[in-house]
């Protein structure tokens, strides 16, 4: 039997080797808040012909290919998430059961249908590895085998990706090539280089450079070394050094991916001046503005401040409402302003919240019409206060984002009504304009039965325009079955017995009937909000011109609504 054996193992042992499966790619890290949804392995088949996966599994992660196979010279990726892989990189994947990659490094093997070891990488985090792929102290690239044909075992033969998707998360590039050919070369070729000088200097002391260029520095003579450690230097972005000082003419290159300014120095000669510094990039900044002077659109719908970078404050109206396992919900000011709020893959740390008042960091961009923050940042500063609804008949551009209510209304056709926890639209009317209402999956209303006509209805604005100019396809997005008000059944919590005098003014009115009400808005008689006076007491000035105006009148959460006149 023994020589049977022996047959069969190399038998095994030579088919293993024709399949030459490489393990060419590894995200362990992205740079992702909480769960990582970018991790992956990226395999290549260096065979002559397509190899059979049925059976295949891993060690690191858990799956096991079904009837799949990969051609020869071709690059597949198996990942923790699919979808989000698809979302970033446009890439299929297949999408493993369980597990995930270590941040510390780990073992990750494949083995063939017998349990055979294919190929393994026991990947690290830190020199001689690429330590810019850690998303906690790095850029969060994937690490990339420079070369196919080279040892992967090796940690010289890989590098950190370089390549710009052009997506960001927390204010990082994703860098990686799932399921693609890797053009990165590991031969570093410095953009700058730094020499440390027989006379106790760093020549030159001071650069600015771009983040993902390279320094290399080199030792021209002396005892000298290079720390840039954060326990010497605390504000350091993150740490870099070369170890001990020597006389020996060493070199050492560093990758600089974040921005930020990093002081290093030689420690044996730093107290007589040894420094140097080194400024990566311009720091992005985010001037505070007001939500209102970043909504504004042009007469084709496209947003004015597409690529602003700022910072806002709002109140949160609503639930989050993204279909992926980032954030997709509404601030709205005290200004009545509003604007939604979007990351495709990250909450940024924020559990969404109605009433929470918010301080956001980002950059606004425009998805089918409607106009969005694109949040890097989200702080709570509080507790805000919900919006009154602004009255309307249609929606538009002037009520995008906004909070309105629509009173009197009916279905068009009842029948649209799922209520089966599914997303879906259906057209509601006054029997003068028809808009069209969105119910979400992630509200109660997509559970609910249908309301009985006639209703009256709050909700946001949101647009969904797939054509240019961005001007059409407005929808109104109740946040849950209260937003939908019976009205047989009263469900309208009304202030009475509120007055306002004297009416017809010139632009002193008094408001009776409530003591001290907590808000009260200006409207046009077409629902354009003008005005918002906040705990403004009993008394306001109205400085507008003569015409017929509507008066909203809030205390507690209790309203009433008031027509006035003004004569001057």
């Amino acid at each position: 039997m023994r020589p049977l054996y022996t047959l069969l193992f190399t038998i095994a042992a030579i088919f293993s080797l024709s399949a030459q499966l490489i393990i060419t790619e590894i995200s362990y890290n992205p740079p992702e808040a909480g769960i990582d949804s970018l991790e992956y392995i990226e395999i290549y088949n260096a065979g002559a012909a397509s190899y059979d996966l049925t059976g295949t599994s891993f060690v690191g992660f858990e799956y096991i290919f079904g009837n799949d196979s990969i051609d020869a010279e071709a690059y597949i990726c198996i990942a923790v998430n699919a979808q989000a892989m698809q979302n970033v990189f446009g890439k299929t994947c297949f999408q493993w059961i369980s597990g995930g990659l270590k941040n510390s490094g780990e073992l990750v093997q494949i083995n063939d249908a017998n349990g055979i070891e294919l190929d393994a990488v026991t990947y690290g985090t830190s020199a001689p590895w690429p330590s810019s792929s850690d998303g906690t102290n790095g850029n969060g690239a994937s690490i990339v085998l420079c070369d196919v044909t080279s040892d992967n075992s090796d940690p010289a033969n890989w590098s950190a990706a370089k390549n710009n998707i052009g997506y960001q998360i927390d204010g990082k590039e994703v860098k990686g090539s799932p399921a693609e050919s890797n053009t990165i070369s590991c031969e570093v070729v410095p953009d700058f280089t730094i020499e440390a000088m027989p006379n106790n200097t760093f020549a030159p002391n001071d650069i600015t450079i771009d983040p993902g260029q390279t320094v290399r520095w080199k030792n021209k003579g002396g005892f000298h070394n290079l720390n840039g450690e954060k326990s010497v230097y605390p504000n350091n972005p993150e740490s870099f050094s070369n170890g001990a000082a020597s006389t020996q003419p060493w070199t050492f290159d560093f990758t600089f991916f974040n921005e930020g300014v990093y002081n290093y120095q030689c420690d044996p000669h730093a107290g007589i001046g040894m420094k140097g510094k080194i400024t990566v990039g311009v720091p992005k900044t985010y001037p505070k503005y007001a939500i209102g002077k970043i909504i504004t659109e042009n007469a084709d719908g496209i947003a004015d401040s597409i690529n602003t970078t700022c910072e806002i404050t709002g109140t949160v109206h609503g639930v989050n409402v993204s279909t992926s396992t980032g954030l997709l919900f509404w601030v709205i000011d005290d200004s009545h302003d509003g604007i939604s709020v979007f990351n495709l893959n990250n909450t940024l740390g924020y559990t969404v919240k109605e009433g929470d008042k918010i301080t956001l960091k980002g950059t606004v961009g425009q998805y089918k019409g409607l106009t969005q923050f694109n949040a890097d940042v989200i702080n709570v500063a509080g507790t805000g206060t919900l919006r009154t609804p602004i009255v309307t008949t249609s929606l538009s551009e002037a009520n995008e984002s906004k909070l309105v209510k629509f009173e009197n209304m009916t279905f068009v056709d009842a029948s649209f009504w799922r209520g089966d926890g599914s997303s879906f639209n259906i057209d509601v009317t006054n029997g003068t304009q028809t808009e069209t209402m969105r119910i979400t999956e992630f509200t109660d209303l997509a559970n609910a039965a249908a309301p009985t006509p006639p209703f009256n209805l709050i909700g946001l604005v949101n647009q969904f325009d797939n054509d240019a100019p961005l001007t059409d396809s407005y929808q109104l997005m109740p946040r849950s079955i209260a937003d939908i008000m019976e009205i047989s059944s009263v469900k309208d919590n009304v202030l009475v017995n509120v007055g306002i005098h004297p009416n017809p003014s010139q632009n002193q009115v008094e408001i009776t009937g409530v003591n001290q009400p907590d808000e009260v808005c200006l409207y046009h008689m077409n629902g354009q909000l003008l005005k918002v006076w906040n705990h403004p007491g009993n008394k306001i000035t109205i400085n507008h011109q003569n015409g017929l105006y509507i008066l909203s009148i809030r205390k507690d959460n209790a309203i009433a609504y008031k027509k006035i006149e003004i004569i001057k």
